[in-house]
């Protein structure tokens, strides 16, 4: 049943109070965060477009030609298929292998922010998947906690697939620079509500180990502030979730006696994230792109 209440009221029987029990912050002016993320795509853009004007005259018809790899959908994505332009590597540029990074980044925020969107679908009111195959919606409270982050983190990876997708436009410079959105199918229409929660939390410990597994294909320092801080984000919200479900596992343990282990609040290797190489990474998700 949903919370009629407009109030904000989480609920303890599935939050630990750390994670917060006040309503949330009242969001900014839409006026206010679109000039926020406007400056912060123009800071992302004059660097990239400053290395980038030296093939500012050639053709959009050549730029395509140079293209390496094809992003599809046909076999096992490995990081070869990740296009760039071989004109990057011009003497002086030096962007070929970062631009071939920041699409890489794109392709898992792509896939990313589109499962968020269908895991809120069915954790409420429903809807549909890219395919037109109906996800029928369990309903919940908007204010578990659970679904209440999950709604707000899917905005937080639609920010990042748009923001990676505008600055590889370079506002018109080098046309057809990023990738194409591709289409994904999760199977979230039949999963339960904790199944959604472990879904959501490997793909974002997938994404943390992924953006510490490209650092080593940067060339330049140009894009390492960026990555660096979406990997942060991405790290936030594997233990926010974990947090969640370690309380959500509790709870049914309690209730049931159903035996579940909870999820890792610490990793190994002495703390430290492990980083996972493209090629492991695209393997991983390959099998969720249908088209």
């Amino acid at each position: 049943m949903h919370n009629t209440d407009p109030t904000p009221s989480y609920t303890p029987a599935y939050i630990p109070t750390w994670i917060g029990d006040a309503a949330p912050a009242p969001a900014a002016a839409p006026e206010d965060a679109a000039k926020a993320q406007a400056a912060a795509r123009r800071k992302f853009l004059r660097a990239a477009g400053r290395a980038a004007l030296g093939i500012a005259g050639v053709g959009a018809a050549t730029l395509a030609a140079s293209h390496q790899g094809v992003f599809g959908a046909s076999k096992t994505l490995t990081y070869g298929d990740i296009p760039t332009l071989g004109l990057l590597a011009l003497p002086g540029l030096n962007l070929k292998a970062d631009v071939k990074v920041l699409n890489y980044a794109l392709a898992l925020e792509d896939l990313e922010a589109e499962l968020y969107r269908q895991c809120v679908a069915r954790l409420t009111g429903g809807g549909f998947t890219q395919q037109g195959v109906s996800i029928p919606g369990l309903n919940l409270d908007h204010y578990l906690p659970d679904v209440y982050h999950i709604i707000q983190f899917a905005a937080v990876e639609a920010a990042h697939r748009d923001f990676l997708r505008g600055a590889l436009k370079l506002d018109g410079l080098i046309p057809g620079l990023g990738i194409h959105p591709k289409k994904y199918q999760f199977g979230v229409e039949t999963m339960s509500r904790e199944q959604i929660l472990a879904l959501l939390i490997d793909v974002e410990a997938t994404g943390t180990m992924a953006y510490l597994g490209a650092i080593p294909y940067f060339r330049t320092k140009l894009f390492l502030t960026t990555a660096a801080g979406i990997q942060g984000t991405e790290a936030r919200h594997t233990a926010a979730l974990q947090a969640i479900q370690n309380r959500l596992l509790m709870d049914k343990l309690i209730a049931d006696g159903t035996p579940a282990p909870p999820a890792p609040l610490a990793t190994t290797n002495n703390g430290i994230d492990t980083p996972m190489d493209p090629d492991a990474v695209l393997a991983k998700v390959s099998p969720f792109i249908v088209g």
